[in-house]
């Protein structure tokens, strides 16, 4: 039997046939697939106990909310800690500069995601409360969203869906998606079975990654500034 690991191993070797994809990118993406969907369920192999398990919009703004809480408690007993504390850890190998820079993007993007989270629950409202399963458009996104990471890693190029005219009769022309990206999306989709549409789900993909890049650069020039001051 194939495995999901392996289907999706397949699906990106269409960037190139010695392409390894990296293992971040197949762990994400079984842990956004349905449980019925993931063939890798063994508990050895789950870094924790709900990681490849789904649960309601409702029940994971809590859990981003625990999150951001216990991340922020963090931050403020770091800044309490005293001169010996700070000795202490930078000999053993603490690095100060990149815990707070770490520290700061984590409360930065746990805002950023409860915020997507209350969008998400008035777009999707049957899934707020949901205890299983996904939405087929929210699985298929988030995939696509994944692919394109691991495209721009895998190419160097930005994950991008274009348009050519094609003839649709001899009065009319129409338009057609293509590119090595959203070729990508949909051997990726028909691999795992997904039957939303790769051309919808690229596009979207496409702007996301778009916008995250620019928040993320935004982010980094804020600390670069902030260390300067």
């Amino acid at each position: 039997m194939i495995t999901t690991e392996e289907k999706i191993r397949s699906a990106f070797a269409i960037l190139n046939a010695d392409y390894s994809v990296r293992a971040e990118t197949i762990e994400e993406i079984l842990r956004t697939l349905p449980s019925s969907q993931n063939t890798k369920l063994n508990s050895s192999e789950q870094k924790h106990e709900n990681y490849y398990q789904s649960c309601s919009l409702n029940s994971a703004e809590k859990e981003v909310a625990r999150l951001r809480h216990a991340i922020v408690k963090m931050q403020n007993h770091y800044r309490r800690l005293h001169a010996t504390s700070f000795i202490s850890l930078m000999r053993d190998g603490f690095q100060t500069e990149a815990f707070e820079s770490m520290i700061s993007d984590a409360v930065k993007v746990t805002d950023i995601t409860l915020k997507n989270l209350d969008k998400d629950k008035e777009k999707y409202p049957d899934w707020a409360t949901e205890r299983t399963g996904r939405p087929k458009e929210v699985v298929a996104l988030q995939i696509a969203k994944i692919s394109a990471d691991e495209f721009y890693q895998a190419t160097g190029f930005l994950p991008t869906v274009s348009t050519h005219e094609v003839p649709i009769n001899e009065h009319q022309k129409g338009f057609k998606a293509y590119g090595a990206f959203l070729d990508l999306v949909a051997c990726v989709f028909n691999n795992l079975g997904i039957t939303a549409s790769p051309e919808v789900a690229a596009r979207e993909a496409e702007d996301w990654w778009k916008k995250r890049r620019k928040m993320l650069a935004s982010i980094k020039e804020e600390s670069r500034q902030e260390n300067i001051d």
